[in-house]
C-alpha cells in the first residue's frame, strides 16, 4: 500500500486498512505500508512499514514505487503484488480467487483503466492501469524493475509510468501492448475532497 509519510496517510493505514480488510489476512498474504523521505537507507522498521529512499511527492510516486518493488525482491517471495492506495478498500478473499483462478502472469490487472492526452504510456491515449489497485505477477515486476531506471529521476507518477515501462516492452517485442492489460470490477466512492 502506498502512502506518504504525514499523519493524514500514515492514520489511513494504521487505522482504516489495518481495522478493515488488513485485519485478518490469510496466511499467503502479506502487508505492506511504504512511504519516502530522504531516509539514509529503503528499510523496513517493523513488519509493516517501509521507509523508501525517495522524495515523498506525488511527482516522485514512480521513484518510490520502484524502491519498494526493488525492496520485495530482494526480501520476500511473491507470486503477484497488488499495489494499492489508502484509500483503496480490497476485497481480499475476491482478489485472492482472481488471483489463483484467473491471474495470468504476463497481464497488468487495474480496477480503472486510463487513456489520457497528456498521460503517455508511452503514446498519448495509450491504456495503463490506475494507481488505486494494481495487480502484477512477478515477472511483470522484473520487466519493470529492467526497463525502470531511466524514468527513475523524472519526477512522474507511479501509474502512468508503470504502464509506461510495461507497454513499450511489449510494443519493442512485436506484441500488441492490449493483450497484457485487463480491467477488474470495482466499485467507486468518493469519501473525500
Amino acid at each position: 500500500v502506498m502512502g506518504c509519510d504525514n499523519e493524514f496517510f500514515n492514520s489511513q493505514f494504521d487505522n482504516s486498512v489495518m481495522n478493515t480488510y488488513a485485519s485478518n489476512l490469510p496466511a499467503n498474504v502479506d502487508i505492506i505500508y511504504y512511504y519516502g523521505n530522504p531516509w539514509e537507507q529503503t528499510e523496513l522498521v517493523d513488519s509493516r512499514h517501509l521507509r523508501v529512499q525517495s522524495p515523498d511527492t506525488l511527482e516522485h510516486t514512480f521513484m518510490k514505487t520502484v524502491l519498494a518493488l526493488e525492496w520485495c525482491i530482494m526480501h520476500r517471495e511473491f507470486d503477484f503484488i497488488v499495489r494499492a492506495n489508502t484509500s483503496t478498500y480490497l476485497n481480499v478473499p475476491l482478489l485472492s480467487y482472481f488471483i489463483e483462478n484467473y491471474a495470468v502472469q504476463d497481464v497488468m490487472y487495474g480496477s480503472d483503466l486510463y487513456s489520457l492526452s497528456e498521460g503517455f504510456a508511452p503514446r498519448p491515449l495509450d491504456i495503463f492501469a490506475r494507481g488505486n489497485c494494481m495487480v502484477m505477477s512477478r515477472h511483470l515486476v522484473d520487466i519493470l524493475l529492467a526497463g525502470s531506471i531511466q524514468f527513475l529521476h523524472l519526477g512522474k507518477v507511479d501509474d502512468a509510468m508503470i504502464g509506461n515501462v510495461l507497454n513499450y516492452h511489449f510494443m519493442s517485442h512485436g506484441e500488441d501492448y492490449l493483450d497484457h492489460i485487463c480491467g477488474m470490477t470495482h466499485g467507486w466512492h468518493k469519501a473525500v475532497d
